[in-house]
């Protein structure tokens, strides 16, 4: 039976902390008094290895201690791993995976950290070789947002182009092409189709992702026009709305194939106390993203509305 353990890395006296406790030890070979060795010879993971007998390679051996519990007086055994030597493969707070199997644990940084790693270097390094940025657009409507980002770039020095475009609306994708031909290549590829629809291909990576949520289910008007249409007396929520309300799902399913190094979303200001944003918080956050909120005023930006947007 193999267990794998999702934890973080601790601290105890400014040195990092590894601890494994409990029945899942024992039951592949690791029970109090038992001695292993720490196998610190691989680049990205460290391994402990259960020894039976005297080591022939005069590794260092160390024990599995235990604590005893009164109630039950049974005793839990532990693997309490914690020295500076540590941080040659991980630091304090670290998300680690811990597997477990027939006298060997293996322990390496969680799939997280690699992926943040990734998003982080790739975008990095287009910049400095001084590359197109790839954006994904979704909900790309006319592209108004689309050519904003590509003209607050080339503003700033970066090329960019849209990599990809959903849109589930045949006029809007061709007024885009029409007035926005400097938003696309040989490269870019057009979609026009629900975005539930749409199979994401992870092999296509996003430096940028942009993504107008349709705001049908979150501004007034347009839960007010559900009470009309459905019939019942009372505020519905955004996620009830037939067209846009699960929206944001197929959005996170994107950003978790595309590993976007950025995200924008944009929305109505009410968007913000939602249950999806809730979510979409929670998810980017637990992904590995910095998550930061602003509200917006058209007018600081020279439009000619006074609206707010998140």
């Amino acid at each position: 039976m193999t267990t794998i353990i999702i934890t973080k890395v601790g601290e105890r006296r400014e040195n990092p902390r590894i601890w494994v406790e409990g029945r899942k030890l024992e039951r592949e070979g690791f029970h109090p008094g038992t001695e292993f060795k720490v196998d610190s010879s691989h680049k990205n993971q460290l391994i402990l290895v259960r020894v039976d007998g005297k080591p022939t390679d005069g590794s260092k051996l160390r024990t599995v201690s235990g604590r005893t519990r009164r109630k039950s007086q049974t005793t839990s055994p532990i693997i309490d791993l914690n020295s500076q030597e540590l941080t040659r493969w991980f630091s304090v707070d670290d998300k680690i995976r811990v597997a477990i199997r027939r006298g060997k644990i293996i322990i390496k940084a969680h799939h997280t950290k690699g992926l943040v790693q990734e998003r982080l270097e790739r975008i990095k390094a287009k910049l400095l070789e001084k590359k197109k940025l790839a954006v994904h657009s979704q909900y790309h409507g006319a592209g108004v947002l689309d050519l904003a980002m590509h003209s607050g770039f080339a503003r700033a020095g970066v090329s960019s182009f849209v990599q990809v475009a959903i849109e589930i609306e045949r006029k809007y994708l061709d007024i885009s092409l029409k007035q926005n031909p400097e938003l696309f290549t040989e490269e870019s590829i057009l979609i026009e189709a629900p975005i539930q629809d749409v199979r994401f291909d992870p092999r296509v990576k996003a430096d940028l992702l942009l993504c107008g949520l349709p705001c049908t289910g979150f501004s007034s008007s347009g839960r007010a026009k559900m009470r009309d249409t459905k019939g019942e007396k009372r505020t519905y929520l955004p996620e009830e709305h037939d067209a846009s309300g699960a929206l944001f799902y197929h959005t996170l399913r994107y950003i978790e194939a595309c590993q976007a190094s950025i995200v924008i979303i944009e929305n109505v200001k009410p968007a913000a106390t939602s249950a999806s944003f809730a979510v979409i918080r929670a998810v980017l956050s637990a992904a590995g993203y910095v998550v930061s909120e602003r509200i917006l005023n058209g007018c600081e930006f020279g439009a000619l509305e006074n609206r707010d947007r998140l």
